[in-house]
């Protein structure tokens, strides 16, 4: 078992899945509801539960009580630690070499889509231990989303909420910032726990369809997420 977190599928993976995979859409999907449709397709995208934090005004940062870890904003001068971080996550010993995602996450910190708000830490007596990031996609060229990923936590201090804090901080600064909705391509097993539907049903499309349930949309708030085809941050490709 990889050392990174596995209830997610790694960009390493999702680039290779791309890479095989990817060609026209071969499936079609209706953009009208109506309106009881509609309605019953907010109700299943829509989760907004809270987890008791308390935050430094001045600093903007967060204290996860419940997990007594400190969730700050990603800065320049963590981006060394960071990166010492996700090659342990992701280390494959039958691979060996760097993991794809330390070159990945340098290309998101580099281009247009890269959100500072987004790349998130999380600290235990100072040490980065996690990190999650989410940059800029598009629904149908003209509509703001987020796509989530890669997130990492260091292989010592998995198994204790870490990810999961990672997560609702995301969805937290989501839902502050206004922002409609999140998109991710993980798995199945985890992140309906956090609100997570498959987005195809929906009507909200990935660049290849074969993607299935593993392709997965949290609608923030009330406004229904309208239908299309999403597109990631350049670095993915898609």
């Amino acid at each position: 078992m990889r050392g990174a977190l596995w209830f997610y599928m790694s960009a390493s993976e999702l680039i290779s899945i791309i890479q095989t995979l990817y060609g026209e859409l071969r499936t079609s999907f209706s953009g009208d509801a109506g309106e009881a449709s509609a309605r019953k397709r907010a109700e299943k995208l829509t989760y907004t539960p809270s987890v008791p934090r308390s935050r430094n005004k001045a600093r903007g940062d967060y204290r996860d009580k419940v997990h007594n870890m400190l969730l700050r904003t990603e800065e320049l001068e963590d981006r060394p630690a960071i990166s010492k971080l996700v090659a342990r996550a992701f280390a494959d010993q039958a691979k060996g070499g760097e993991p794809g995602e330390v070159a990945l996450l340098e290309q998101l910190y580099a281009c247009d889509e890269y959100i500072q708000q987004f790349s998130v830490v999380a600290l235990v007596e100072d040490q980065i231990v996690g990190h999650v990031i989410a940059t800029r996609g598009w629904l149908d060229g003209d509509v703001p989303l987020l796509g989530l990923g890669p997130i990492a936590v260091d292989p010592e201090f998995q198994g204790k909420g870490i990810g999961g804090a990672l997560l609702n901080e995301i969805r937290d600064r989501a839902i502050a910032a206004g922002e409609r909705g999140i998109i991710l391509l993980g798995h199945t097993t985890y992140y309906p726990r956090f609100g997570y539907v498959p987005a195809i049903p929906a009507g909200i499309i990935p660049s290849d369809v074969s993607w299935g349930d593993h392709f997965m949309a949290l609608q923030l708030g009330d406004k229904e997420l309208p239908q299309g085809k999403f597109i990631y941050a350049a670095p993915f490709g898609v």
